[in-house]
């Protein structure tokens, strides 16, 4: 699994407008939503209930976007297509959508590659409507769905594709 320190590297050379990496219990303390501004949440709380720091456990991620209309769009995504925790809708106030298709294999430790693709691709390819949803499912059409296929294979080699050098 990827650190945060990686990730935040990865994020800045693929152009993502990152606000920050965060464990899901720091939400609480940011104040408000960024809008036009990408997080990464570790699904693990900072601290355990041992009272020691966690190392961390699955990466996931979630944008707001105004749209010129002034219409407020918000996505999460989970490379497992799983619904956001409860601090992720108590930071927003209100219930945000989320994806749902299942990308990444289940013993794979690639959700942090996951996030920056799917952040990239909303923010930065060049083929993009800027239509956060139309984008998201754009970039999840390109994958196939687990919980339709069995192929996690060829979403990993699809998903590294995001990860050439543009000159290769």
């Amino acid at each position: 699994m990827l650190s945060d320190v990686q990730v935040k590297e990865l994020c800045k050379k693929m152009d993502v407008p990152l606000q920050g990496v965060y464990f899901k219990s720091q939400l609480e303390d940011l104040g408000n939503i960024q809008y036009g501004r990408s997080y990464i949440i570790n699904l693990e709380s900072e601290v355990g209930e041992n009272g020691e720091h966690n190392m961390g456990s699955h990466f996931t991620c979630f944008q707001a976007n105004i749209l010129p209309t002034g219409k407020i769009q918000a996505l999460y995504f989970d490379p497992y297509g799983v619904k956001y925790p409860q601090e992720v809708e108590d930071f927003f106030g209100y219930p945000i959508g989320y994806t749902t298709a299942d990308l990444q294999g289940l013993t794979a430790e690639t959700c942090g590659y996951w996030c920056c693709a799917y952040l990239h691709f909303i923010n930065a390819f060049s083929q993009r409507t800027g239509d956060m949803y139309i984008d998201g499912d754009t970039f999840l059409s390109l994958f196939n769905d687990l919980n339709h296929s069995c192929d996690w294979i060829a979403n990993e080699n699809m998903l590294k594709q995001f990860f050439k050098s543009p000159d290769s």
